[in-house]
């Protein structure tokens, strides 16, 4: 499978589905899109022999699923399917890191996709759980240590986390935490393009895709995002600081 070349919202549409397909596709231990639509037939008893639905998605002919009104998804059947049977794989779709890459959210729509990650991931980004109170949950103020802690474990939902605090920080005009998030999100796709061997020219088409996002956007004079390499090592080395912190026994570094 060819990388997709992204310049429009349905070519992202497009790598959204490579990634999902190719991720399932190794979860299931099968070489083809037919082999794994025949594998989940017969998993789903329903002894259908015809194949060629996901067929048009590794051909990139259309995304495994449909666009709602704003950030969530409708009509993920295959995903869905497929999440019934190898678990994990249905984030590689659903997480907002993907809407986030191409939209400027409100404060409202940005509320929105952070209450499509994990609970444990929304923690760092609300005031409190929707379950903690009878008032209705806002954004918080970004801590410190928050683009350490929302990467803790590297993940699409994690991605994703890290994406709603990078805009948040950017609706707040907090140019420095807006950056130091774009670096959490710089290493963590490359992280992901290191370890992911056929899924590498993906993540790699996908990291230089953000990092163009990142170059084009506009800032107020005197400030500047663009990044190099020894800021995403040192973001990697102060990372795997907070993660071996004992706060019991350390004062915090940060």
């Amino acid at each position: 499978m060819e990388p997709f070349t992204v310049a429009t919202a349905r070519n992202l549409d497009l790598l959204r589905t490579a990634v999902w397909l190719v991720r399932v596709m190794l979860r299931a231990e099968v070489g083809s899109a037919d082999a794994l639509e025949r594998e989940i037939q017969r998993r789903l008893e329903r002894g259908v022999e015809k194949s060629g639905n996901l067929r048009r998605y590794v051909q990139g002919r259309a995304p495994c699923f449909k666009r709602g009104s704003g950030p969530r998804l409708r009509m993920t059947v295959w995903p869905e399917r497929a999440e019934q049977f190898w678990p994990g794989t249905l984030p590689w779709v659903m997480t907002p890191f993907w809407y986030l890459l191409e939209a400027t959210p409100t404060a409202q729509v940005l509320l929105e996709c952070v209450f499509m990650l994990p609970e444990h991931l929304q923690e760092d980004l609300l005031t409190h759980l929707p379950e903690e109170s009878a008032a209705k949950p806002e954004l918080a103020f970004l801590s410190e240590h928050a683009a350490y802690e929302l990467a803790r474990q590297r993940t699409p939902f994690a991605l994703g986390a890290l994406a709603c605090g990078m805009h948040w920080a950017r609706l707040s005009a907090d140019y420095g935490t807006e950056r130091r998030f774009a670096v959490a999100i710089t290493w963590m796709l490359f992280e992901f393009a290191q370890c992911d061997g056929p899924l590498r020219p993906h993540f790699y088409h996908l990291l230089n895709y953000f990092l163009l996002c990142c170059a084009q956007r506009n800032y107020p004079p005197g400030i500047c995002l663009p990044m190099d390499l020894a800021e995403v090592q040192r973001y990697h080395a102060r990372r795997q600081a907070y993660l071996d912190w004992d706060p019991t026994e350390q004062e915090s570094p940060w």
